[in-house]
C-alpha cells in the first residue's frame, strides 16, 4: 500500500512528535526515540515538534507507542498535502449544453478529489497502459488520440475481436466515452480532463458490436490480449446477469499476471450480482449521483469495492456518427449515466497510480491499487457496506495514502474445484461466521479487523482450510480449492439500453 508513498523521498512517512514541554530533559527524549530506532531530523524552534525517520512498515506501530509516553504531547505522520490543480479543459467547469440532462460539466473530478491529485500527477509522464475493453475507440478524437496507445511503427496497441482486424474503432460510442472519463488529454484547452492526467495510455479492445453487445469469448479474448500486451489495468463497463467459468479464468489469468481488473457493478438497482463484476479479483464500482448517494438504477450486494461518480457524467464522443446518436446523444462531448461511467473514474486512477510509481523507481501490482483506492475510499474508516463498498473515490488521498491501520478490512473469495470451476453449495467458515456459496462459488466475510484468519470451505465430502490475511481497510481476495469439476455455462453480454437509461434519468430529474 505505501509504495507510492515511499517513492516520494527516502524515508516514507516521517513523524512529527512533540513534548509536552520545550525543557524535556534532552536525555529523556533522546532515549525515547532510541528505543523506537527513530533517527531524529529536526526540533522545530518555535512550535518544538520533533521530526524524526523511523523504519518503513513500523509507522503505525511507532506512533502508538509514542502517544504512551506522558512527556509527548502529540504524535502523527508527517503527510503530504498538494496545491489544487485546476485544468484548462473548458468543459471541466465550463457548463456544456447535453442531450439528455441540460447543462452539466465535469462534477465527478472535484467530488472525487482529484484536482489535488492533479498536483501530483502533473509532471507524471505516461508510464502505464489502461485496456479499455468495450465497443472500441475514435482513433481520431482530438481530445483522445495524444493517449492512445501505439507501438513504435506508429500502430494502435488495441484489437477488434468483432471484426478481427487491428483497428478497434467504435461504431457505438460507449467505448469512446469510457475512455475519456479515464484519460482524455488534459490540460489542453480542449474539452474535458481525464481522471489520470495524461500519465496513462489507452489500449483500446473492441469486443462489443455497433449494439453493445458481445459474446462471453471475445471478451474473456480480450482480457487476455490486454494481460499479453502489457496492460496494467482493465476497464470493464459491461455485464451480464449470468455467471461465465470462462471470463473467470480470463480474469484469473491477468489477476495472476499482476493486473488490476476494475468493472462496472450493474445498472439493474439490484443486489443480484452482474458479471464480470461479481467474479473473483474483480473490483466492482458502484455509481453515485451528484449528492455522493448510490444512483437509482446502481447495482448493490457482496461484489462491491467502491463506488465513484457516474451520474450525468460529461466525457468524449465519436466525431462521427454512431448507434447513441440514434438515441439522441451528440457527438464530440455529451453526458451518459451509468456504473460504467463510474468504474473508468477508478480504472484510470489506478492507472495513474501505476505510472506515479514507476516515474519514483516503484513498482505496484493490481492488488496493490485496489488495496490503494479502497483503503483511501471516503468511508473506508467505517468498514464495507453492500451499497458503496469501502465508499467513493479519493483521488487526492490514493496520490498520497497513509497506513490505514485500524481499519476493519473483507476477506472476498471464490471455492473452486481442482480445474478451477466455482463450487457451488459449499460452506465457507471464518472466525465465528459461516455463509454458502450460489453458483458461482463467491462469498464474502466483511469488517474484520485486520490480521490472519483461517477460512475452511467443504464441499462434496471435501474440505479445505487456509490462512487469509485481512489488510485494514480493503478487500484480500483469495480461492480455496476442494471438489472435482463442475459445468460452465455458456452467456452472452450486453451494455445497458442507453435509451431506457436515459428516459429513466429523465423521469427523476425537475
Amino acid at each position: 500500500m505505501s509504495f507510492v508513498q515511499a517513492a516520494l523521498n527516502s524515508s516514507p512517512y516521517p513523524a512529527i512528535d512533540r513534548f509536552c514541554a520545550p525543557h524535556v530533559a534532552e536525555d529523556v527524549w533522546k532515549k525515547i526515540h532510541l528505543r523506537h530506532g527513530a533517527a531524529l531530523l529536526s526540533i522545530h524552534p518555535i512550535l518544538h515538534y520533533h521530526r524524526v525517520r523511523v523504519i518503513h512498515g513500523r509507522e503505525e506501530r511507532v506512533l502508538a507507542r509514542y502517544r504512551k509516553y506522558k512527556e509527548v504531547a502529540y504524535a502523527e505522520l508527517d503527510s503530504h498535502y498538494y496545491a489544487a490543480l485546476t485544468p484548462n479543459d473548458p468543459y471541466y467547469e465550463g457548463l456544456y449544453p447535453s442531450s439528455q440532462y441540460g447543462n452539466v460539466n465535469q462534477w465527478g473530478l472535484p467530488f472525487v478529489n482529484a484536482p489535488s491529485a492533479f498536483t501530483a500527477l502533473e509532471a507524471i509522464p505516461q508510464g502505464a497502459y489502461l485496456a479499455v475493453i468495450d465497443t472500441g475507440i475514435d482513433l481520431t478524437h482530438p481530445d483522445l488520440q495524444g493517449n492512445i496507445a501505439r507501438d513504435t511503427s506508429g500502430n494502435v496497441l488495441g484489437y477488434n475481436f468483432v471484426a478481427g482486424t487491428n483497428e478497434p474503432s467504435d461504431d457505438n460510442g460507449h467505448g469512446t466515452h469510457v475512455s475519456g472519463i479515464a484519460a482524455a488529454v488534459t490540460n489542453n484547452a480542449l474539452g474535458v480532463a481525464g481522471i489520470s492526467f495524461n500519465t496513462v495510455q489507452i489500449m483500446p479492445i473492441k469486443v462489443l458490436d455497433a449494439n453493445g453487445a458481445g459474446a462471453t469469448s471475445m471478451i474473456a479474448d480480450g482480457i487476455l490480449f490486454a494481460a499479453d500486451h502489457g496492460a496494467d489495468v482493465i476497464n470493464l463497463s459491461l455485464g451480464g446477469s449470468n455467471y461465465s467459468q470462462t471470463l473467470q479464468n480470463a480474469i484469473s489469468y491477468a489477476w495472476n499476471k499482476g493486473l488490476a481488473i476494475v468493472c462496472a457493478a450493474g445498472n439493474n438497482g439490484s443486489s443480484a450480482p452482474d458479471y464480470p463484476a461479481g467474479c473473483n479479483y474483480a473490483l466492482s464500482v458502484a455509481a453515485l449521483d451528484q449528492t455522493g448517494q448510490p444512483a437509482f438504477f446502481s447495482n448493490s450486494g457482496e461484489d462491491l469495492g467502491i463506488a465513484a461518480p457516474g451520474v450525468a457524467y460529461l466525457s468524449t464522443m465519436p466525431t462521427y456518427t454512431v448507434t447513441l446518436n440514434s438515441y439522441g446523444y451528440e457527438n464530440n462531448y455529451d453526458a451518459l449515466s451509468g456504473t460504467s461511467m463510474a468504474a473508468p473514474v477508478v480504472s484510470g486512477l489506478c492507472a495513474a497510480l501505476i505510472a506515479y510509481a514507476k516515474s519514483h523507481n516503484a513498482a505496484l501490482r493490481g492488488a496493490d491499487t485496489i488495496a490503494i483506492v479502497e483503503q483511501t475510499a471516503g468511508s473506508a474508516d467505517r468498514g464495507w457496506n453492500p451499497a458503496t463498498g469501502y465508499g467513493p473515490l479519493h483521488a487526492a488521498k490514493a496520490v498520497s495514502p497513509q497506513p490505514a491501520t485500524g481499519f476493519p478490512g473483507s476477506i472476498r473469495g471464490q471455492v473452486i474445484d481442482s480445474f478451477g470451476n466455482a463450487v457451488s453449495g459449499a460452506v465457507v467458515t471464518a472466525v465465528n461466521e459461516t455463509t454458502t456459496t450460489g453458483a458461482d462459488g463467491m462469498f464474502r466475510f466483511a469488517n474484520l479487523t485486520g490480521g490472519t484468519y483461517q477460512v475452511s470451505a467443504s464441499a462434496g465430502g471435501n474440505a479445505t482450510t487456509t490462512p487469509v490475511s485481512v489488510s485494514p481497510g480493503s478487500d484480500s481476495f483469495v480461492s480455496l480449492t476442494v471438489t472435482p469439476a463442475q459445468t460452465a455455462v455458456p452467456c452472452s453480454w450486453f451494455l445497458a439500453s442507453a435509451r431506457s437509461l436515459a428516459k429513466s434519468m429523465r423521469k427523476m430529474e425537475p
